[in-house]
């Protein structure tokens, strides 16, 4: 079944309304890819400054995957494969958009989407994604594995 598009929230950051359109060009495909899809918008204080951020959730019938995008480029990637409810695989990252643009993130987020199942190992999942993720310098990779 195919996930229902989200709730687009009103944004004022350039980026994340960027992001969102992209997101919003791609739904088709992206709901066929999904069984949920939500997309929110947080701001947090920092250093007297009000800081905007999108949090994005996707999940799939195997895995479950978080990104979040902050107005400055900056963006934290999780991803959490499942197999008959245990994990096989937990993999966050930092990185940041790099002068990539919003299609490009987009583009990386659909290719972590492959289940793991369908690579040789968890460990081959992880670099497949890493190695997905490598222009936009993912670094502070935290792995957990079952």
């Amino acid at each position: 079944m195919a996930a229902r598009v989200p709730a687009w929230p009103l944004t004022t950051s350039p980026l994340l309304g960027e992001f969102k359109a992209t997101m919003q060009r791609r739904s088709k495909a992206l709901r066929n890819k999904l069984r949920h899809w939500a997309c929110e918008r947080s701001t947090d204080e920092v250093h007297g400054q009000c800081v905007e951020s999108l949090i994005v959730d996707f999940h799939s019938l195997s895995a479950e995957f978080r990104l979040r995008l902050w107005q400055d480029g900056v963006l934290w990637f999780h991803v959490r494969e499942l197999r008959a409810h245990r994990k096989v695989f937990e993999l966050s990252f930092d990185a940041s958009m790099r002068g990539a643009s919003t299609s490009d993130l987009l583009k990386a987020v659909e290719a972590s989407l492959l289940p793991g199942t369908l690579r040789p190992s968890a460990r081959q999942a992880e670099d497949e994604i890493l190695r997905v993720w490598a222009s936009f310098g993912p670094d502070e990779v935290r792995r957990t594995q079952q």
